[in-house]
């Protein structure tokens, strides 16, 4: 009789493990649906964003020609001022306080380095020319030190 007992017992135990496992498969079935829509919404949200990102980075007002803008007017900015130094320079080495080709190209290679700027004449007007090699920019100088680019 006891045995009976422990067999139905058991047998209830079974049934209800069952029955508890079956609980957990549909559970996780739905949460398998669930997660599958999380990661499609999350790789659109992805794609948007990284639209816009590019967008942002290669477009005209973008990060990259933002960049290459600041870049040149950085380097307008060193070359007239090496332009302005040097003219300074030959001014002061002449005792007339007109500048000289020879001393400024002079000043020009120190400041910039040798072979780096090619100073020469305006032949329209009293002045010369500083060609900047690396960039092509042309600066004009008057024999009296004022500068205008050109």
């Amino acid at each position: 009789m006891e045995e009976m007992k422990k067999r139905k017992q058991e047998r209830k135990n079974y049934n209800k493990n069952k029955q508890e496992k079956r609980t957990i498969n549909q559970e996780c079935t739905n949460i398998e649906g669930i997660t599958l829509l999380a990661l499609v919404i999350t790789i659109i949200v992805l794609l948007i964003l990284a639209g816009i990102t590019i967008s942002a980075i290669t477009s005209d007002n973008g990060i990259i020609q933002n960049a290459i803008s600041a870049k040149e007017r950085a380097e307008i900015d060193s070359e007239r001022e090496a332009v302005e130094q040097a003219t300074v320079q030959a001014m002061g080495n002449n005792k007339r306080g007109n500048i000289v080709r020879n001393e400024l190209q002079e000043e020009l290679d120190k400041i910039t380095g040798a072979g780096k700027t090619i100073v020469t004449a305006d032949t329209e007007e009293q002045g010369y020319f500083v060609k900047f090699v690396d960039s092509g920019r042309i600066y004009k100088v008057s024999i009296d030190g004022a500068r205008n680019r050109r």
